[in-house]
C-alpha cells in the first residue's frame, strides 16, 4: 500500500478486462429517487452497451486494460501501466451487471460516474475474461462503498459529537448505495 497525503490507500482489487469506451446518459430527471431506481439505471447500462459495441463495431475501439479499485476510486491503466481514466470515489455511482440480460453472457458490466452536471452519468462500458472476474469487481466496489459510509460517519461524528445524522442527504445516499 502507498501513502498519499498521509492516508493509506488501500487496494481492493485490479481486473484485467477490454474497455469498449464511455457514454453519457441523462438519468431520468435529474432527482435523487431517478439516480437511485434500478430499473433507470439498468436500462442505461443496457443502452450504453448497445452504444460503445456499435462504436466498436464500425472502429474497433476496444482496448485492453487494468481496473485498479481502491480507496480513491478506480483507475483504468493502459497496457503500459499508464492511467488513462480516473473515476473519484465519490464521484463512483454504481456497478451494473445483468443476471438474465443478453450482454451478462458475456461478463459485460458498466461501471457509473456521476457527472458534474448532477443529472447524468458517464457509463463505462467494460468485459471481463472470465465471469469470475466480473464477482470480484463486483466485491471489489463494495468494499470501496463501505470504506466511503465508514470515512463519511466518522468525519460525521467527529463534527457532530454524535453518531447520527438524520438530516444528511449524503449520508442516506451512501446507505442507499450499499444496500
Amino acid at each position: 500500500m502507498a501513502a498519499d497525503a498521509g492516508k493509506e490507500i488501500k487496494i481492493y482489487g485490479e481486473f484485467a478486462c477490454l474497455h469498449y469506451g464511455n457514454s453519457m446518459h441523462k438519468v431520468g430527471d435529474g432527482t435523487k429517487a431517478s439516480f437511485m431506481d434500478k430499473d433507470i439505471l439498468k436500462n442505461i447500462a443496457n443502452d450504453a452497451i448497445k452504444e460503445v459495441m456499435a462504436r466498436n463495431k464500425q472502429a474497433k475501439t476496444s482496448k485492453p486494460v487494468t481496473v485498479i479499485v481502491d480507496t480513491n476510486g478506480a483507475t483504468f491503466n493502459d497496457k503500459g501501466g499508464e492511467p488513462t481514466i480516473k473515476i473519484a470515489a465519490m464521484t463512483f455511482h454504481c456497478l451494473v451487471m445483468g443476471k438474465k440480460s443478453g450482454w451478462s453472457k458475456k461478463q459485460t458490466a458498466v461501471i457509473m460516474e456521476r457527472d458534474p452536471d448532477g443529472k447524468s452519468v458517464v457509463a463505462r462500458v467494460v468485459e471481463f475474461p472470465k465471469k469470475q472476474s466480473a464477482s470480484q469487481m463486483f466485491d471489489a466496489f463494495v468494499a470501496l462503498m463501505t470504506f466511503l459510509r465508514a470515512s463519511y460517519d466518522a468525519a460525521k461524528s467527529a463534527e457532530n459529537n454524535h453518531e447520527d445524522a438524520p438530516d444528511d442527504e449524503d449520508g442516506e445516499y451512501l446507505s442507499i448505495m450499499l444496500s
